[in-house]
């Protein structure tokens, strides 16, 4: 019994002395800045999301995350075709404003103060035409007892190169967050955002089909097809792979995401979505 005793007491002595001692390391926190979300509401408004970056190092309770980052004293200016559109604050840290009608080409600019941190940030953008959905359909297949849902979105694609955001909402949300790739809500409750370059279509007419997650018979599905920039295409699938590899992931692929803020964070996009809805019978 001594001698399984001393064997055990030498081999947690041989690890101990092979642990390698602990390193202090001093992580510097990346600037303050201010990080923007937009979409267009059918009708011609606009909302601009306005928030702050912060570590996620920083210690904070959930109930006052949001508060932290949101900005609810900036000043919002919209410029198109040589008019400015103060945006107005609808709730805290998001601002929004008629724009009226606007031909593709627009271009807009955006300024944004925040009078409390001294941040401001500016960009510009061009408003895409618009492409119009053909037809929607759905495709279910059924693997033993799970039943799973695609969608297809079938379109005409114009001559040139272009770039689509499909995104697919599930019941009530497309109310709420319809019109744009939002920072603060995609990926939630039903809400999914894909890419899409027109690179890989083989001919004009064109089907995207998209999986449907947590889908059910009697579910209504609104989707909204966009023609976007090569940047915000760029954007958006720099950030998908970003959420692929979770926050934290030892060995995820770091990611830095192309912005077209100049000072701060995000994409500031002008886009005006085609929508189809269709509730899932079968």
């Amino acid at each position: 019994m001594i001698k399984k005793i001393s064997i055990i007491s030498f081999i947690a002595l041989a690890l101990w002395a092979c642990t390698p001692k602990p390193l202090k390391i001093d992580l510097v926190q990346a600037p303050v800045k201010l990080a923007i979300s937009t979409q267009i509401v059918p009708g011609q408004a606009i909302i601009v999301t306005v928030s702050k970056s912060f570590s996620a190092l920083q210690q904070t309770d959930s109930n006052s995350l949001l508060s932290q980052f949101l900005v609810e004293h900036a000043r919002v200016i919209l410029t198109a075709n040589g008019t400015d559109f103060k945006l107005t604050k609808i709730a805290p840290g998001i601002y929004g404003n008629l724009i009226g009608p606007n031909a593709p080409g627009t271009v807009f600019n955006l300024a944004v103060y925040d009078s409390t941190t001294g941040l401001s940030i500016t960009s510009q953008t061009k408003y895409y035409e618009t492409v119009s959905i053909d037809s929607l359909w759905f495709d279910r297949i059924i693997l033993v007892d799970d039943t799973n849902y695609f969608a297809n979105i079938r379109f005409v694609d114009p001559a040139g190169q272009n770039h689509y955001m499909i995104n697919t909402y599930k019941n009530s949300d497309a109310f709420t967050r319809i019109g744009g790739s939002d920072i603060l809500f995609d990926g939630n409750n039903g809400v999914r955002t894909t890419p899409v370059s027109d690179a890989i279509f083989t001919q004009a007419l064109h089907t995207e089909r998209v999986p449907l997650f947590n889908y059910k018979k009697g579910d209504t599905l609104t989707v909204t097809l966009s023609n976007i920039s090569p940047d915000y295409y760029k954007y958006l699938v720099e950030r998908n792979r970003a959420r692929r590899n979770g926050l934290g992931t030892a060995l995820g692929e770091p990611v830095t995401l192309t912005t077209n803020i100049v000072g701060g964070y995000g994409f500031f996009t002008a886009i005006i979505p085609n929508i189809r809805r269709k509730v899932i019978t079968d």
